[in-house]
């Protein structure tokens, strides 16, 4: 049984803020997705719970992992991949937790919040993760008649969603084919106007997964490559970007003890990889405005 708590902020709550501290695992280069030869050595006796991010429409292998899991929690980031599926079950409801963005980057947006999504957790979990979204305290038991007042009961957090935010969203909701759709159309441009280029990756997503046509993004062969054709479409007022800095090679990494070349998949992406535009309402033009700024830098 799915069950989904009120949309809300996404939910993070910081390993370290709960007294644990995060094991970073290397990425499939291609994928994107965690690689799990590393996690199944970097996984004790100690490890709680194990968070695969998914990038956009891409995700681990989610039966191997559990299967590699056990008995531990699987919370399942899939803050970039409402939309996008593992085996036809939407990413984020395959694991024990998944948590989904709404923020005003994503395909469906609520300006800022998201969802939390708890599958198959037993009532004492469905009950610690209520007062948790009731900023620690039973407010739910009350407004059920459950109790005569309500009181403080554990450590929370304030992530209820705005009702704005939540009109935001409900009417995103209505056209999230509609967006993936048009997303998906630019994808396929980017994908026939530039595949096949010697020294060029673009984005591979499993068998297993159908996309969500979040984002698109290229691999150059290195990182002075990649800063030279970010430079073009930037003069030019295009939006290129190279994504996230890899958490182990971040300041918080470093004061917990790891260095850049600890992960040396994650660093290499990192210094490579380029985003290109992606949204509903880009028209053919843009796209082509894009694609063909891209090639003149490529040369």
């Amino acid at each position: 049984m799915l069950q989904k708590l009120t949309f809300s902020s996404v939910v993070s709550l910081g390993v370290g803020q709960y007294g644990l501290s995060p094991v970073f695992a290397e990425i499939d280069e291609r994928t994107m997705a965690l690689d799990l030869a590393d996690l199944e050595e970097k996984m004790t006796d100690k490890t709680v719970c194990v968070i695969p991010t998914h990038y956009g429409g891409s995700s681990v292998d989610m039966d191997e992992l559990k299967q590699l899991c056990g008995n531990v929690t699987v919370i399942e980031d899939a803050a970039l991949s409402f939309g996008a599926e593992y085996k036809d079950k939407p990413l984020g409801s395959v694991g024990d937790f998944g948590v989904v963005s709404f923020h005003k980057t994503k395909n469906v947006s609520a300006e800022q919040g998201g969802a939390l999504i708890v599958n198959g957790a037993d009532e004492g979990d469905i009950k610690r993760l209520q007062n948790i979204y009731d900023n620690g305290t039973d407010r739910q038991a009350f407004l059920n008649g459950e109790v005569d007042a309500y009181s403080w009961q554990s450590v929370g957090q304030n992530v209820s969603m705005p009702n704005i935010n939540a009109a935001v969203l409900a009417a995103q909701l209505k056209k999230a084919d509609e967006i993936k759709t048009d997303q998906k159309k630019v994808c396929e441009y980017y994908v026939e106007r530039l595949g096949g280029i010697d020294g060029l990756l673009l984005p591979a997503v499993p068998e297993y997964n159908s996309d969500n046509y979040h984002l698109f993004y290229m691999l150059l062969k290195d990182n002075e490559t990649r800063e030279m054709v970010r430079k073009a479409p930037e003069e030019k007022g295009i939006g290129a970007h190279f994504h996230y800095t890899p958490l182990h090679a971040s300041a918080m990494g470093h004061r917990l003890g790891y260095k850049p070349e600890d992960l040396p998949a994650a660093l290499s992406v990192s210094e490579r990889l380029l985003r290109l535009p992606v949204y509903a309402g880009m028209t053919a033009e843009q796209r082509k405005y894009v694609a063909d700024c891209i090639l003149e830098a490529l040369g």
